[in-house]
């Protein structure tokens, strides 16, 4: 058994999904909030490494980005009804903790499954008053295979 502590990154993209409307006899595509993502994350893999396996905890800040991202600019006469218009190119601050199983099959080999919370601070967007600060917290969980040297 040997500790280890490892710096690492990681860069994900996630594809624009498309979603139909809600809405019933409305006939446009509605784009999910955000489109395209591109999200980089990058810090310590700390744990402990057997010779088939490996059990560590990660804590890795980084930057996402949105292709759209949709603000308030006014409230509309109604209560509740706000004029919305989307924002290009959003970045954001991103904080991703979590834990991360790593089987050996072979001394150059690596499975690995990652499992976290992907917290997400939403800055405030003008008109600050409509738009305030927000954080999310994101459940994100992935699996590969890689080669070690």
């Amino acid at each position: 058994m040997k500790k280890v502590t490892h710096v690492e990154a990681e860069g994900n993209f996630f594809r624009r999904i498309e979603r139909e409307p809600t809405v019933i006899g409305v006939g446009v595509r509605v784009d999910e909030p955000g489109g395209r993502k591109i999200q980089v994350v990058a810090g310590p893999k700390i744990g402990i490494r057997k010779k088939k396996f490996g059990v560590f905890a990660k804590l890795r800040p980084g930057v996402i980005g949105f292709e759209r991202y949709i603000v308030a600019t006014q409230i509309g006469p109604i209560d509740n009804f706000f004029v919305v218009a989307p924002r290009k190119n959003a970045r954001f601050f991103n904080l991703d903790i979590g834990g991360v199983f790593e089987y050996y099959p072979t001394r150059r080999t690596v499975l690995r499954v990652d499992g976290g919370d992907t917290i997400i601070y939403y800055n405030s967007q003008k008109p600050k008053e409509l738009n305030p600060s927000i954080t999310r917290h994101n459940f994100q969980t992935s699996v590969g295979f890689g080669f070690r040297f």
